[in-house]
């Protein structure tokens, strides 16, 4: 151990999740959430996919539901529901904004 941090080490981060279900509907609620991380190797502060400083913290909100009947399946959701910009350390790339999403499936 040298002191200086290790590269590409994630800050802390999680997910906590809801979920009602009841026959053939169910409903969840999702917040995922990241620490910021500014403790940097010298790699790290060299990676263009880091921000300058570090990468900050975030969090957010997701919510799905869905109904079964027979053998037809309908979910829908939204992701990222306050529009929270968002990067996951070490990416390069940001989250989804808010987002809808909808699925129908058949099953034969």
């Amino acid at each position: 151990d040298n002191g200086k941090p290790m590269r590409r080490i994630p800050p802390l981060n999680g997910k906590l999740a809801l979920q009602y279900s009841k026959s053939k509907i169910f409903a969840e609620t999702e917040f995922l959430f990241a620490a910021k991380q500014d403790r940097l190797s010298g790699g790290d502060i060299d990676d263009h996919r880091i921000p300058d400083g570090g990468t900050p913290g975030w969090n957010i909100l997701n919510l799905k539901a869905g109904y079964v009947w027979r053998s037809i399946s309908v979910n829908a959701g939204f992701q990222n529901v306050f529009n929270q910009a968002y990067r996951i350390h070490g990416s390069g790339v940001d989250g989804f904004g808010r987002s809808f999403w909808a699925t129908l499936l058949f099953e034969f």
